[in-house]
């Protein structure tokens, strides 16, 4: 695949039809570029794809910019296929972070190559700086699907700061983020996460402003919550079954702004660790904690073990853009086998300061205590006293 890192180069390709898809969300960055190849000549067709979020204000303005603006919804395979898989291979990283744009970004880039193929477009663009880990997810997923195809990364070789992106944007687009927090800070947002990044938050010494970025503090009364898994995966909230797409939208929209949902730490990339990103889900934290419960009631010490070494192996080739490889397939295959054993309900009590398990149920058949059925004989055939620890009965009696 040909990364084309500069304007100028880009204006020296041959034979160019001087024609771009331009991975599009509507925020500064993406405003940027587009703003760019269209005052250097380019027939600019935008791509946004709709991952149950709010719809930037922007995207009618980008309308009448660009020559062609595509939207896809694409929250349905997003949820079902993306972020399902997270979710069964226990996807998290630097002490529970939730993942976040490590699940868009290939899905993005799949829903890109499908299009460029159709319209023989060439060029996919996108304005990832070489920093961010979705350059790589980007990169990486489009030599996958289509190692033709060019992609066009203009912030990889000419670094530009906010500020000057402002001054440099087309003067319809302009007033939508000076003086505004879309201007100071990047955000990006899905049905699962938010995450923020940019602005005074890149430098881990200084204050975080955390009611700027967390948003309102929520304001609902002490309840109980039962969250239902059947094969890894959440089912049902308090008996109701439900879509994942549905049930991560009511958590989040139910509990935004709860402290629970807020989670803060530096982000690794391939060079090292690199700036801090506030996120927010209350699904993230949620679903996560009762999958890790549930886990920890039903697995033997030994499959806890085996599930976790794998889960970081997926997450780290995940978040380095390895979604499509051959490697990750076969991780996914391998955690998908335990997530079946991961059935039960977990509890929450959820009140203005707290969020906490208060019953863990795994389903009927589990190996944990007297809830396997074979207990009392296994500890009689195996000599064992009654003061048999869970983890050595579950090694002597799992099938």
């Amino acid at each position: 695949m040909n990364i084309i890192d500069t304007f100028s180069k880009l204006d020296l390709l041959e034979n160019s039809d001087k024609r771009v898809l331009l991975l599009f969300s509507g925020g500064l960055d993406s405003c940027h570029t587009l703003s760019l190849l269209k005052k250097k000549g380019w027939a600019v067709t935008t791509l946004t794809v709709g991952l149950g979020e709010p719809a930037a204000e922007t995207l009618s303005v980008s309308r009448d910019l660009a020559d062609n603006a595509i939207y896809v919804d694409a929250e349905h395979e997003f949820c079902n296929e993306f972020l399902a898989e997270g979710i069964r291979c226990s996807a998290t990283y630097y002490g529970g972070m939730p993942l976040s744009s490590t699940f868009t970004r290939p899905l993005i880039a799949k829903i890109a190559v499908e299009y460029a193929r159709e319209h023989d477009i060439d060029i996919i663009a996108s304005n990832v700086t070489a920093f961010q880990n979705s350059f790589f997810r980007f990169a990486k997923s489009i030599e996958i699907l289509a190692p033709n195809l060019s992609f066009f990364a203009p912030s990889i070789g000419s670094f530009c700061d906010r500020e000057t992106k402002i001054n440099q944007l087309h003067p319809m687009l302009s007033p939508y983020f000076q003086n505004s927090a879309r201007g100071t800070y990047s955000i990006d947002e899905n049905l699962w996460c938010r995450v923020v990044e940019n602005g005074d938050i890149e430098y881990p010494e200084r204050t975080l402003p955390i009611y700027e970025i967390r948003g309102e503090s929520w304001r609902g009364e002490e309840e109980y919550i039962d969250i239902e898994f059947q094969d890894g995966l959440p089912v049902a909230i308090n008996g109701k079954e439900m879509t994942i797409s549905k049930l991560v939208g009511l958590l989040n929209k139910k509990f935004s702004g709860h402290p629970a949902s807020f989670f803060y730490g530096l982000e690794g990339n391939v060079f090292g660790v690199k700036n801090p990103e506030p996120r927010t889900s209350m699904a993230a934290r949620l679903i996560h904690d009762s999958s890790n419960f549930l886990s920890q009631a039903i697995l033997s010490t030994a499959e806890l073990q085996l599930r976790s070494e794998l889960s970081s192996r997926f997450t780290l080739s995940a978040v380095e853009g390895g979604w499509f490889s051959s490697h990750q397939a076969a991780l996914r295959s391998a955690l998908n086998e335990i997530a079946k054993f991961i059935n039960g309900v977990v509890r929450w009590r959820i009140d203005a300061r707290s969020c906490d398990p208060s019953r863990i149920v795994p389903e009927s058949g589990s190996k944990i205590g007297s809830h396997y059925p074979g207990f009392s004989d296994s500890v009689e055939l195996f000599g064992l006293s009654e003061k048999i620890t869970f983890d050595v009965m579950r090694e002597h009696t799992h099938v």
